[in-house]
């Protein structure tokens, strides 16, 4: 090419230009030789060139800029390009000139600068410069910016100035620099920050800021290259393509060395006697003429030994030119190698053969010394010798290694010569070796499916296969490519060069020599042979036939008799496919017909083209038809074929279709139906069972299945295949329809068969007619063993075995049967092939489609119901499918008459043999014994899709187990039951259609069929329910309800579900939803004899349900004893639990429970660990949640049955979200990940792992479906919020601005924007369809004291109307105004723990607020007041939603539930929540509680009764601990700054403040009668107080906080105290003296809790260090150090008869250990249990023994439970639940 060879700058090396192109390319649409198909819509399709004429040096240039332009593109498409501050390389002349002229300048910048008085001509020059610099990084619309940049930078105005030396170049450098800041990169902000605080002088710092601006320069051309490459990518090849016809538009000779590549290769195809572009007129030259994929092949294979230095390349590889060259070197590096190693093994030998090792060493060595080899100083003959030394050395270490002797001087005199020798071109290894890889490439270059061949490199090439498959890889790639850019201009010039200006000559057969005369439309229809299409044809055909004349005129009435057919029945897309393949149609033809509206038009628009077309358009027509199946079509137009043709096309077609037709009809196989979809897993089943009997005398396939399945379409249709003909059945198929017959009928049915094979013998062979069966049974053995051997029988729709045995005569014999086990009658190899439950919908949907001639896609509403009526039976839907065909507007009608069951106005389709669908299933029960008609009658009762065990229906029918599973099996046998044998036991079903049709059949019957059920469980279960959990268990306990409701058995049904009993069996085998489902369903039948009993039933357990998940399974009692009084649970529970007692049961019940009111609906425990997300599907049904477990589930809001259970991720599960349509759930994950999910199917559809590199925090769907998009949100520093478009592999959309980890993301009611939450304290307001951001809502400002902390905005929501959006951050919500950013409200709350997440109502004002205290709040925008207090949860609320239509709210939480409410029902309470910190003081048959409450006030109340005898002022500071004097008379409490106050309890009066502590008082204890109060507290003190009259004494020593401390003696006598702290030491104080009397180290970590033991002899501790300790209360000493524990052990406790320790831990684990000898007695942990949740939900925080220390007791995280050792027995025995000590529910608010 006439231009430049100026490159684009890539800051890639250019080793590594390769592998970028294939990874640029691999992830693109595949480039295979497919791609050639250019785009129809291209408008260079069909390149154009000028006339050679006059180019100017405008022109010229322009084409440069050009090319230049299409190099950068290229460059930016194939390469990671970007630009480089610095361009050059350090040693360039270039560089060097650079560098001496900017000297230059600064030097004569500085000497003006200093001269007296300076001189401003350079500087004004430099100012203008920057200023010019400035405005061009500014975007069109900143015309502040641009009016401020130009008044301070006013060059005029300046200028003036250095007149009058008044220019402040100082200042004019500080606002350039402040300026810059505001438009660089934040990655800039370094440099910017350096150029302020610079205290160079003036010069050195302009070229400062000049350097700096030319780094901002740079990052503002990469900005533009990352914006257009994604542009570039989806347009590249019409981009290159256009770009390149304008070069060549305005460069005529920019395709002349192109031509003359293409040129050199098809003269090295051609003939020496060819002579392309001449037509031979005589015809002599009939050689095929080669097709153009092989000339290109041919061209771009000679890169592979182009000589770069002295002949340019093609124009259209200007741009790939080096990495065709680096190629090149690549290649023929590892050529040289492969070569070098061939030579070492071939002479060495034996010794070093197998050696994989020493081969890869020395592949190594050698390509390590061959590197370079390309260079021009490169001495290879030098190097080989080299090499030559390396390897023997290496060769000779190796050998010795291995005992073997080392090479001799001669030997290694013969390998160094050998080796050298390869530097030689005729050296034969090197011929070899060159003309192997030559090889290699053009197997790939021929092949459509290059990946296949990859691999499959030529003998001795083995030891470079992976670097020539890399190179393969890459070659090919870019030969792709350069194809779909430049296939159009190759096109051209391979028609010029084979044709010149004139179409080729036809080549004409004998008897059409002697007329040469063709049409000149004819001569032009050559040129359609010559598409890209043909590209992807190795064997395109060039040649032209008189085929092609104009259409006969038999053919073309043919194609008008059946045009309606043709365009009722074909897809003219998949025909025409074939027809541009034969070039007899072109690409644009195919567009104006596949933009037709219907395929019913683009028939007729193909119909219409055919007729106007020739001969050979028709043949290709029809040979389309039968590639494509369309048999029945394609054999009424073959009489018609034009018999113009002598090359067999018709002979051939005959063979492909007609033959295997011809055989089939003389056989009697049915026809294909009209409408017919294929099944063609079921059709290779059957047919490899076919093939099977090829190896056979004879046998038997035996197709069996349901009425209506299919089996004798499926039957004719597996011997529609001319190679099953051919290899096994050559002489015949012969079909035998049987059916319900007779003997006599029977007889008639084999004399006609042995008629029809006898008519095709000669006439000596005809005899008289078989008189009996037994005659005619011999005729057709005779005639099926010696006359037709090789001839298969099909005998359709056998009944009895009877009539199968006359078939027995040792042949091969296909069978359609309803019973599975008739062929165990008869002899011979058998195979089975099941035809089990039909179709699937989209097949299902098609078939209604060609019925009623529509497209699937168009289909009303019902026909999707109608299908899902059908059951997927071919039958059903083929019925209705030929009555809609007739009436098409009785779609409604139909689907009632399916959903009413009424089988008999679905009548007779023409190819089926019963008159209505209710006859044909009848038909089959009809041939049982009656005995097991009555039997198959029962089976009415059972529900769809559900399978049972063999054992249920011996309860049913009070057999053996033998007998009915003989039963059942004959029942399978006939296809009236269907058995999965995958299960053990086996499990037996019926289809829906079976269950429709006894239902229907059977209608009055129900009720007492049902009646026969339970009537038969009770008396088979009279003395207990079953409870072994076995399948027939859990099939009684599943539908024993259901069975008593369809038998209107309504007492037997309340008696059951209203009983604790009931509950107690089926929560334990099937968990608690199955049982709240089981309330909702029949829930208007309990209510007929008492609805509040049945509420209170299904409240009970949608609130303690999630208990009833865990294992040891609790005791349902003591659940129950938790209810209200006057819940009828609680009735029946403690009524059960005083029963019980006698046996020695212990149970425990709450006294002062009288009002207690649960707000939450339902309490669902989905997950083993935290559930940071769940959410409601939109139409409020479900439920989805996910969290640490890594798991995603869905339940049904109802109940919380599980429906579904996905193991998304591979880290913890961070959110997920419904669309829109509830169709999808997104989920998002530490793992990176972004994956979306069909909840239906529970099957990954998309997963986005590319973009975001931290873990993604948020994931939310658009709010409508109009436009699907979903938001996600990450902890990556920038690239942190994308919007995905599910239908695009990589992400639409990235939201630039946060520059901190965004927590969030929210779309507007209307989906127009994007809210975002970050850590960096601000809100941002993105536009979606630009990702443009509209708005910033600084939030850190709205918080006085955040100055130098943190605001981290957790999330934000908006409001129904989009007005207004509320953030959530730190302990507040703020309101904003969307449109101004101002804030409206601010609802701050008394709570120190912080807002986790907020979401508002979609139908009201209510705001819901989750707070890191475990707590819930719903605010009333409106009135900025809490309307309601949602308690329960026991850890974090990690989310809050409202459904969509508000009723509801959900919240979930690490404590592992999500709760449901009704926000109807939630109200604030009017009462406090009394708070952990509590002392309890039993006094006979009084129990006194004190307790802070959440208003930080102290109560005193009644423990029984709940009511109130004492309430504080509130306190200023929190309340963290308590303590009651034992006489009443005064109560105390600590503080957190450190304060003690004494109360009166009577009046509330201060007694006494008692200041001394300066931190947390954690623990306060009377002593002495009251007189003596003791303290303990953070700041590491103990003290006791007179606290009358205020006199203190201070215990110091720990050096951490004390957190409890215990008396060692009741007495008033003896005042020894013992202390325990953090530090890990046990002090032993005297009260009285304040005197230290043992200091004990006692732990290597924090002490966490301390026991004395009853009789004061020992004392335990336990620590962080996950040891307890027993010591010595005489001698301070250890007695026993307690290990195992594996975890913190943070809680002990002695039993009361002092002999044993009871120790717990934070990971929920109970050890109970011997006192006498510090043995382990027993663990209670979760290796006790059966794998489900732990005890407890963390820590077990404290242990306590019962006074006769058979029960202890344990607090833990969420739960107490109960841990019985009577009498030695240590096996847990968990009894009951109470709820966490983090909240005492008291009195009458409560």
């Amino acid at each position: 090419m006439p231009l430049n060879n100026e490159q684009p700058t890539s800051t890639s090396r250019s080793e590594d230009q390769g592998s970028d192109v294939e990874s640029s390319l691999a992830s693109e649409p595949d480039w295979s030789r497919d791609s050639f198909n250019s785009d129809g819509s291209s408008k260079q399709c069909t390149p154009s060139s000028s006339p050679p004429k006059t180019v100017s040096l405008d022109e010229v240039m322009e084409a440069g800029r050009d090319l230049f332009n299409l190099k950068l593109a290229h460059e930016i498409i194939i390469n990671d390009f970007h630009m480089d501050q610095d361009r050059g390389t350090q040693s360039s002349l270039w560089n060097a000139v650079r560098d001496n002229v900017h000297k230059a300048f600064w030097d004569i910048l500085e000497a003006e600068l200093n001269d007296d008085p300076p001189e401003y001509q350079h500087a004004i020059k430099l100012l203008e410069e920057i200023r010019e610099i400035l405005l061009s990084f500014l975007n069109p619309g900143a015309n502040r910016m641009r009016t401020k940049i130009m008044k301070v930078l006013d060059m005029d105005l300046i200028r003036q100035q250095a007149e009058n030396d008044a220019v402040d170049i100082q200042g004019l450098a500080s606002y350039i620099i402040t300026t810059m800041g505001k438009m660089c990169a934040p990655m800039r902000d370094e440099e910017i920050r350096n150029l302020r605080e610079s205290t160079d002088n003036i010069v050195t710092l302009l070229k400062e800021i000049f350097r700096v601006l030319n780094i901002m320069r740079a990052d503002a051309v990469n900005q533009a290259i990352q914006s257009i490459k994604p542009l570039l990518q989806r347009n590249r090849v019409e981009y290159e393509r256009e770009t390149f016809q304008s070069i060549l538009n305005k460069t005529p000779t920019a395709l002349n060395r192109t031509t003359s590549w293409i040129q050199s290769a098809l003269e090295e195809l051609l003939p020496a006697t060819m002579t392309p572009g001449k037509s031979d007129d005589a015809g002599k030259s009939q050689r095929a003429l080669p097709g153009p994929i092989q000339i290109l092949n041919t061209a771009c294979l000679r890169f592979l030994t182009w000589d770069f230095s002295k002949t340019l390349v093609p124009e259209t590889w200007v741009i790939d030119e080096s990495r065709l060259e680096e190629i090149q070197w690549q290649l023929k590096q590892c050529e040289m190698v492969n070569e070098v190693l061939l030579i070492v093994h071939s002479t060495v030998g034996g010794p070093i053969q197998g050696i994989s090792s020493l081969s890869d060493r020395l592949k190594r060595m050698i390509s390590v010394l061959l590197e370079g080899m390309h260079r021009p100083g490169f001495n290879l003959e030098e190097t080989l010798e080299g090499v030559s030394s390396q390897i023997c050395c290496e060769l000779n270490k190796s050998l010795i290694e291995r005992n073997y002797p080392p090479l001799t001087p001669e030997l290694q005199a013969t390998l160094t010569g050998q080796i050298c020798s390869i530097s030689q071109k005729d050296n034969p290894i090197r011929t070899l070796v060159e003309d192997r890889v030559q090889q290699y490439f053009i197997v790939l270059l021929s092949n459509p499916k290059t990946q296949n061949k990859l691999e499959q490199v030529p003998a001795g090439l083995t030891a470079i296969k992976p670097e020539l498959v890399q190179i393969a890889k890459t070659l090919i790639s870019l030969i792709d490519y350069n194809r779909a850019v430049y296939g159009p201009f190759y096109m051209d010039i391979i028609r010029k060069l084979l044709f010149g200006s004139r179409p080729p000559a036809p080549i004409l057969s004998q008897e059409q020599k002697g007329d040469s005369t063709l049409t000149t439309s004819v001569q032009h229809k050559a040129l359609h042979l010559i598409t890209e299409d043909n590209l992807n044809s190795p064997a395109a055909e060039w040649s032209v036939t008189s085929a092609q004349m104009a259409l006969e005129e038999q053919a073309r009435s043919s194609l008008l008799r059946l045009r309606l057919k043709l365009e009722q029945d074909i897809k003219p897309q998949y025909l025409m496919d074939h027809m541009i393949s034969d070039g007899v149609i072109t690409l644009d033809e195919e567009e104006k017909i596949r933009i037709k509206p219907t395929r019913k038009d683009q028939a007729a628009a193909l119909i219409e083209l055919l007729l106007r077309r020739d001969n050979r358009c028709f043949i290709s027509f029809y040979n389309a038809l039968v590639k494509e199946t369309y048999d029945d079509l394609a054999k009424l137009l073959y009489v018609d074929l034009p018999d113009v043709l002598r090359d067999g096309r018709k002979s051939s077609a005959e063979s492909s279709i007609s033959s295997v037709q011809l055989v089939l009809s003389e056989g009697g196989v049915p026809q294909r139906p009209v409408v017919f979809v294929s099944r063609p897993e079921l059709l290779n089943q059957v047919r490899k069972k076919l093939y099977l009997l090829q190896e056979d005398a004879g046998g038997w396939v035996t197709v069996f299945g349901m009425a209506g399945s299919g089996k004798s379409v499926l039957a004719a249709e597996a011997v529609r295949d001319p190679g099953l003909i051919e290899d096994c059945f050559p002489q015949g198929v012969h079909w035998l329809s049987i059916g319900q017959l007779d003997k006599p009928d029977l007889l008639v049915k084999v004399q006609s068969l042995c008629f029809r094979l006898e008519q095709s013998l000669d006439s000596q062979s005809h005899h008289r007619p078989p008189t009996s069966l037994d005659e005619a049974k011999e005729r057709l053995r005779f005639l099926m063993l010696r006359r037709y051997p090789r001839s298969l029988l099909i005998l359709d729709d056998i009944w009895d075995s009877s009539v199968l045995k006359v078939f027995d005569i040792h042949c091969r014999i296909l069978l359609t049967t309803r019973n599975r086990g008739l062929a165990d009658s008869v002899r011979g190899p058998k195979y089975e092939v099941e035809v089990e439950s039909g179709l699937d919908d989209k097949k299902a949907l098609e078939i209604l489609a060609l019925y009623t001639r529509k497209n699937p896609s168009t289909l009303p509403e019902e026909a999707r119901s109608i299908v899902r009526e059908c059951k997927g039976s071919p039958l059903v839907v083929s019925l209705i499918g030929a009555l809609l065909n007739e009436k098409p507007d009785r779609w409604l009608y139909y689907l009632r008459q399916l959903q009413q069951k009424q089988f008999k106005r679905i009548r007779k389709s023409s190819s089926y043999d019963y008159d209505a669908l209710d006859q044909a299933m009848a038909a089959s029960i009809e041939v049982l014994p009656d005995e097991h008609r009555e039997l198959y009658k029962d089976l009415t009762v059972l529900e769809k899709d559900v399978k049972i065990p063999a054992k249920v229906l011996c309860v049913l029918w009070d057999l053996e187990p033998e007998e009915v599973e003989d039963i059942l099996q004959e029942f399978v046998n006939r296809s009236l039951l269907f058995v999965d044998c995958n299960s053990k036991p086996h499990l037996y079903y019926l289809h829906d259609l079976q269950l429709d049709f006894l239902a229907e059949q059977n209608r009055d019957q129900i009720e007492s069929l049902h009646g026969k059920v339970v009537r038969q469980y009770q008396h088979h279960y009279s003395e207990a329910s079953p409870v072994s959990g076995d399948k027939e268990c859990l099939y009684w306990i599943r539908f024993l309800p259901y069975h008593m409701a369809k038998a209107n058995m309504s007492q037997e049904l309340y008696s059951l579900m209203l009983s604790l009993d009931w509950v107690s069996i089926k929560a334990k085998i099937m968990g608690a939803a199955h049982l709240i489902n089981d309330y909702v369903e029949y829930g208007p039948i309990l209510d007929k004899e008492n609805s509040e009993l049945r509420s209170q039933f299904q409240e009970f357990l949608s609130l303690s349900g999630h208990h009833l998940e865990q294992r040891p399974f609790p005791d349902v009692l003591q659940l129950a004893l938790s209810q209200p009084h006057s819940s009828g649970v609680y009735r029946q529970a403690r009524q059960q639990a005083l029963n019980r007692t006698n046996s020695g049961k212990l149970y425990f019940e709450l006294i002062n429970k009288t009002s207690v009111e649960n707000l939450s609906r339902l309490v669902i425990h989905p997950h083993l660990g935290s559930i940071y997300s769940a959410c409601f599907s939109h139409n409020g049904t479900k439920v989805a949640a996910c969290g640490a477990s890594k798991m995603l589930k869905v339940f049904k809001s109802t109940s919380g049955e599980k429906l579904t259970e996905i193991q998304a991720h591979d880290d913890e599960v961070l959110c997920c979200a419904f669309s829109p349509d509830d169709h999808l759930i997104a989920t998002c994950s530490s793992d990176r990940k972004v994956k979306v999910w069909n909840i239906q199917q529970g099957k990954l559809l998309r997963i986005f792992e590319e973009e975001h590199e931290e873990q993604i925090n948020h994931c939310e769907f658009t709010n409508t479906a109009r436009r699907l998009l979903l938001a996600t949100c990450s902890n990556d520093s920038c690239l942190n919020v994308k919007i995905w478009n599910l239908n695009k592999p990589s992400s639409q959309n990235t939201m630039f601005g946060h520059f901190k980890m965004v927590n969030h993301c929210c779309f507007s009611p209307d989906d127009s924007y994007l809210s975002t939450s970050s850590n960096d304290g601000t809100v941002k307001l993105f536009q979606v369809s630009t990702a443009n951001e509209w708005k910033t809502i600084h939030v850190k400002t709205f918080f006085s004291e955040s100055d130098d902390e943190e605001v981290l905005v957790k999330c934000s929501t908006w409001t129904a109307d989009g007005t207004r959006i509320i953030c959530a951050a730190r302990n507040a919500a703020l309101v904003f105004d969307v449109q101004t950013s101002d804030m409206l409200l601010e609802i701050k709350t008394n709570r120190l723990s912080t807002v986790q997440y907020c979401h508002t109502c979609p139908t009201s004002n209510l705001l819901a607020l989750a707070f890191s205290n475990y707590a819930v709040e719903l605010w009333d925008l409106e009135e900025n007041k809490k309307r309601a207090d949602c308690s329960g949860h026991l850890s974090w609320v990690q989310r809050v939603q409202f459904s969509n239509d508000g009723s509801q709210l959900l919240s979930c939480s690490d404590d592992q539930t999500v709760r449901l409410w009704e926000t109807e029902k939630v109200h604030t309470s009017s009462a406090i929540c009394l708070k952990r910190d509590s002392d309890v003081l039993f006094d006979e048959e009084k129990i006194i509680v004190s307790a802070a409450d959440n208003c930080n006030r102290l109560q005193v109340r009644d423990g029984r009764t709940g009511s109130m005898q004492f309430q504080s002022e509130e306190l200023p500071f929190r309340i963290r601990c308590t303590c009651m004097c034992r006489n009443l008379s005064a109560v105390s409490l600590g503080q957190e700054n450190g304060n003690v106050q004494v109360l009166e309890l009577s009046s509330g009066k201060l007694l006494a403040t008692l200041l001394g502590h300066t931190k947390t008082v954690l623990h306060c204890q009377f002593f002495q009668n009251g007189q003596t109060l003791i303290t303990s507290s953070e700041d590491t003190t103990i003290r006791v107080w007179k606290w009358k009259s205020g006199e203190c004494k201070v215990l110091q020593g720990h050096k951490e906080q004390v957190r409890c401390f215990s008396l060692l003696s009741d007495s008033t006598n003896d005042s020894k105290l013992l202390s325990w702290s953090f530090d890990g030491t046990v002090k032993v104080w005297d009260i009285e003296s304040g005197e230290r009397l043992q200091d004990i180290e006692a732990h290597q970590g924090a002490i966490l809790s301390c026991h004395v033991l009853p009789d004061r002899r020992l004392f335990a501790t336990t620590s962080a260090d996950k040891t307890a300790k027993l010591w010595s209360c005489e001698t301070w000493q250890c007695a026993f150090t307690l290990t195992g524990h594996q975890e913190c052990v943070r809680s002990c406790r002695f039993s009361w008869d002092s002999k044993r320790l009871a120790t717990g831990d934070d990971n929920g684990e109970i050890r109970i250990w011997s006192v006498k000898d510090g043995s382990l007695l027993k663990i209670c942990s979760r290796e006790s249990k059966d794998g489900m949740d732990s005890l407890h939900g963390g820590w077990v925080t404290d242990l306590h023994f019962s006074p006769n220390n058979s029960v202890l007791v344990s607090t833990g995280g969420y739960i107490k439970s109960r841990w019985g050792h009577r009498a030695g027995d240590l096996s847990p025995s968990l009894i009951g639940y109470l709820l966490s000590n983090d909240v005492i529910p008291l009195g009458e608010h409560f």
